[in-house]
C-alpha cells in the first residue's frame, strides 16, 4: 500500500513538473515573440524617422528662403528710392506666399496605437519622447492652418486689390491649372504707389510672424526627431 501511494504520489508531482514547464516554455515563447514583434516595430519607426528627418530639413530650408525673400521685398519697398522692378517684387510676392508644411510619415506609430503595442515599449525614454513628438505634430498643424489662413484672408485680397494678377501669372503659376493660358492683360501693378501704401507693409509683416513661427517650431520638430532617432538606434542595439 505504502508503494502504491508512494508511486500515485510521484506520478503527481511529475505531472506537476511537466505542467510547470510547459508553462514556462509557453511564457519563453510568448517573450521572444514579444520581443521580435517590438523588434520589428523599432526597425519600421527607424525608417520612418529617417525620412521625417529629410522631411523637416527639407521644410526648415524653404521656409528660411521665403523668410529671405520677403525680408528682402520689405527692405527694397522701404527704400525713399525704389531699388525694385515689376518683375522682382512679382517674384519675391509669389514665392512669399508659399507655405510649407510638415508631412511626417506615421504609418508605424500610428500602428503602435491602434493594435496596443506601445504598451509592450519598455524603453520610458523612447515611449516619451514619442508622446512628444505626436503632440509638436498636433501644435504644427495648428500652426500651419494659422498661416494659410493670413494668406488666404490677408495677403490674397491685398494682392488682388493692389496688384495685376496678370504681371505675376509666371510666377504664380505653380498654385494655378494651365497658369500658361494666362496672358498680362492691360492693368500693371504700380511699383511707386504700392511702395507707398502702408497695407503692403503690414501684409509682409505678417508673412514673416508667420513663417518665423514655422521656422522655429520646425526647428524644434527636428530636435525632437534627432532625440527619437538616437533612442531607436539605442534600443535597437540592446
Amino acid at each position: 500500500m505504502r508503494t502504491y501511494i508512494a508511486y500515485a504520489v510521484g506520478e503527481i508531482v511529475l505531472i506537476m513538473v511537466g505542467i510547470l514547464l510547459a508553462l514556462q516554455i509557453g511564457n519563453w515563447n510568448a517573450s521572444k515573440a514579444e520581443q521580435r514583434e517590438v523588434t520589428e516595430y523599432l526597425g519600421s519607426l527607424r525608417e520612418d524617422f529617417k525620412e521625417n528627418l529629410e522631411d523637416i530639413e527639407l521644410k526648415i530650408q524653404l521656409v528660411s528662403e521665403v523668410l529671405e525673400n520677403v525680408t528682402r521685398l520689405r527692405e527694397k519697398l522701404s527704400k525713399d528710392q525704389i531699388e525694385i522692378d515689376l518683375e522682382t517684387f512679382n517674384k519675391y510676392f509669389a514665392q512669399s506666399m508659399a507655405i510649407y508644411t510638415c508631412n511626417p510619415t506615421t504609418k508605424t506609430y500610428d500602428e503602435l496605437i491602434s493594435v496596443g503595442a506601445l504598451r509592450k515599449i519598455n524603453n520610458r525614454k523612447l515611449k516619451n519622447s514619442l508622446g512628444e513628438w505626436k503632440k509638436q505634430l498636433d501644435w504644427l498643424e495648428r500652426l500651419e492652418g494659422d498661416a494659410l489662413r493670413i494668406r488666404d484672408n490677408a495677403v490674397i485680397p491685398y494682392l488682388i486689390e493692389h496688384s495685376a494678377l496678370g504681371d505675376a501669372a509666371t510666377q504664380l503659376g505653380d498654385a494655378l491649372v494651365n497658369y500658361d493660358r494666362i496672358k498680362k492683360g492691360k492693368f500693371r501693378t504700380d511699383i511707386e504707389e504700392l511702395a507707398n501704401d502702408r497695407g503692403i507693409d503690414n501684409v509682409l509683416v505678417l508673412q514673416l510672424i508667420g513663417h518665423n513661427e514655422l521656422e522655429s517650431e520646425f526647428q524644434t520638430t527636428r530636435i525632437l526627431i534627432l532625440e527619437v532617432n538616437r533612442l531607436l538606434e539605442e534600443a535597437l542595439s540592446n
